[in-house]
């Protein structure tokens, strides 16, 4: 899409950013909770509900971080890297219910990644001047030819 989306779109877009983020927060903070009203079907498993969270509340701020960042890559990458530092923790804090140590080399490895690719686009864009207009695409740079 060129330019900015239609008012419904943006409104639309919060809404579902907002409810994937808050789904994914209740996942992790509450999972019993969580399952207990709205994933109410067995086996109960705590660390699959807090890994769908921490992918719920990733989808959340990619959408969330689209409509304040014009920058797709940007706000797939924010998404990727609060989708991949929370699942990172979700492993070190359910470390007790079973996995494998060696899933955090890969799971940090992705957290880090996905973290330094997305301060890698925010300093780019600032650097060229993009970033100071949240939520707009930027003009095409005009190149003058000479005669």
């Amino acid at each position: 899409m060129t330019g900015p989306a239609p008012r419904w779109v943006r409104v639309v877009a919060a809404l579902a950013g907002s409810a994937y983020l808050v789904q994914g927060v209740w996942a992790v903070a509450h999972p019993r909770s969580f399952a207990d009203l709205v994933a109410t079907f067995p086996p109960y498993n705590a660390h699959y509900l807090h890994d769908n969270g921490a992918f719920a509340a990733g989808v959340g701020v990619c959408v969330l971080t689209a409509l304040v960042w014009a920058d797709a890559l940007g706000a797939a990458l924010a998404g990727a890297a609060a989708a991949s530092v929370l699942h990172l923790v979700n492993h070190i804090t359910d470390a007790h219910l079973g996995g494998s140590p060696s899933d955090l080399v890969g799971l940090g490895a992705m957290a880090a990644l996905t973290t330094a690719a997305l301060i890698a686009a925010a300093l780019t864009r600032r650097a060229r001047g993009r970033g100071a207009a949240p939520g707009r695409t930027p003009a095409p740079a005009s190149r003058s030819r000479a005669g």
